[in-house]
């Protein structure tokens, strides 16, 4: 699959899980060798064209945490570190949403790019991951999942944490997020 970039929209926080298929436990474990494996290329080509501020990848842990995917590991941090001569600060974390908020254990991780026009501001805080928090009883949780409104923001706790974090950096920074 081949997506034209260029006519494709630019925004100021840019968030996307290429398949995880090739690189899970539960799957075959091909990695690059299945053709999904191959689709972090598209995220890599978004983010160098349309340079969002800040940038959010998932996907599965046993990426960064296998042998086995190590090399494409590195290269995928190496290629988000080349872009645009370094314009990005890179932070990566596996993170477990049992330790945030949700009442399951599930392993992700999370790859964060932000500008570092906004990194490396003395007056912003650097970007961090969010804190281990409590999950809430399941019970909780569907009762919740019933009475809210549908909306765009990430399915997980962490997916909606790290989105706040990035919008927290560009609204210290005078920019509003939602424009």
């Amino acid at each position: 699959l081949k997506v034209k970039v260029g006519t494709l929209s630019a925004c100021d926080v840019y968030v996307a899980g290429f398949p995880c298929q090739p690189f899970s436990k539960a799957g075959k474990n091909e990695g690059t060798l299945d053709i999904r494996g191959t689709m972090f290329g598209q995220c890599r080509s978004y983010i160098k064209t349309k340079l969002p501020k800040v940038f959010v990848l998932e996907n599965v842990s046993n990426l960064k945490k296998s042998p086995k995917h190590k090399a494409y590991y590195n290269k995928i941090l190496k290629n988000l570190r080349s872009i645009s001569d370094g314009k990005y600060r890179i932070y990566d974390q596996v993170l477990n949403t049992c330790q945030h908020g949700i009442p399951h254990s599930r392993e992700r991780l999370y790859i964060v790019g932000v500008d570092k026009t906004y990194a490396d501001d003395v007056d912003l805080p650097n970007f961090r991951f969010p804190s281990p928090i409590e999950p809430m009883p399941i019970q909780d949780l569907l009762e919740i999942r019933d009475r809210m409104p549908s909306t765009n923001m990430p399915a997980t706790e962490t997916g909606r944490a790290c989105l706040i974090e990035a919008y927290k950096l560009l609204a210290n920074k005078g920019e509003n997020p939602f424009d």
